[in-house]
């Protein structure tokens, strides 16, 4: 008779894969039976669990279907050839061959890490690009008035599921396709729109229509809070939608413009160091008429988005600016 058995053993003991064993009892001395060990570090089965039943027939057979099962058990940890090999019994080159064959077929997914490709096998992949699109999915269900999710925040959340290295191959492959966009530090899903109550629309109108009005004279958020008769709360929750649909720029926690009148900067900015070489905050102060503390958040805005750079008490364009 034949079939899997899986033993637990009194004691430790050491076995490789393909490893012959026999079995006796004690008293009387006499032969049960034999076999070949097959996963030498299995888990705890389940009795006629077809999962499991399909992957032992996997290690039952070549050593093709050995190294893809080995891949399948490792679920989110990927392996490498060396690691591979060993629970092979020291077979690296053999392997390796193998894992090229599995990675050609599209049955195992290379994962670039600092010292050497790792491997996952690809239903595990697909598994976790799934999860991976649940997790920015799940975030817009909770903040439908976000136009995109922290890229920090994905990241963080996916670490408790498998390796940074797979992290950043998952989201290169899902940018690739289309299905996920990575702008800088943010992540947005395609023709992605934000969802706002008929009261929030209403709200995020009169305040862009305000910032809009306003020009170089941009309101102090808590004075215009206060001029609509907004709640702090639906407030702000509001004017972070603005900013991160980039119709407002929050240049600092007291100063936020509108995106156009931004852009009216921008080019002044970018003409008048032209002209005469570099600006600086007075210069800016009398062109838009306004106090230091406006062209100064201005200019330093400026110079943290790479239009220019300060050069002790003035701003020069920046290399990459001169030439646009």
């Amino acid at each position: 008779e034949k079939g899997f058995v899986q033993f637990v053993l009194e004691a430790p003991t050491v076995a490789l894969p393909g490893d012959r064993f026999v079995i006796r009892t004690f008293s009387p001395l006499m032969t049960i039976g034999g076999g070949r060990v097959l996963d030498p570090t299995a888990p705890r089965h389940k009795r006629f669990d077809g999962e499991v039943l399909q992957g032992l027939g996997r290690l039952e057979g070549g050593l093709d279907e050995v190294v893809e099962q080995l891949l399948v058990k490792s679920r989110f940890a990927p392996r490498s050839v060396a690691e591979l090999g060993l629970s092979l019994g020291g077979r690296n080159e053999e392997a390796g061959a193998v894992v090229a064959g599995l990675v050609a077929a599209g049955k195992a997914l290379a994962i670039p890490f600092e010292k050497e490709d790792r491997y996952l096998h690809a239903g595990v992949a697909a598994d976790l690009t799934e999860r991976l699109s649940g997790l920015v999915r799940a975030y817009f269900e909770k903040f439908p008035h976000k136009l995109s999710m922290p890229l920090g925040d994905l990241r963080s959340q996916f670490l408790t599921l498998s390796e940074a290295a797979v992290f950043r191959k998952l989201l290169e492959e899902r940018a690739a396709q289309g299905a996920l966009e990575v702008q800088g530090t943010e992540v947005r899903l395609p023709d992605r729109g934000v969802k706002l109550t008929a009261r929030e629309a209403d709200l995020s109108r009169r305040i862009e229509e305000a910032y809009l009005k306003a020009g170089y004279d941009s309101p102090l958020e808590e004075d215009l809070r206060r001029t609509l008769g907004a709640e702090a709360a639906l407030f702000d929750k509001v004017l972070r939608s603005l900013c991160d649909q980039k119709k407002l720029v929050r240049l600092n926690p007291k100063v936020t413009y509108h995106a156009e009148t931004l852009a009216g900067m921008r080019a002044l900015v970018q003409d008048h160091c032209k002209r005469k070489g570099s600006i600086a905050i007075a210069e800016l102060r009398d062109a838009i008429k306004l106090s230091r503390k406006y062209a100064q958040a201005v200019l330093e805005h400026f110079d943290r988005a790479g239009l220019t750079r300060r050069v002790e008490d003035r701003h020069v364009l920046h290399s990459r600016a001169e030439k646009s």
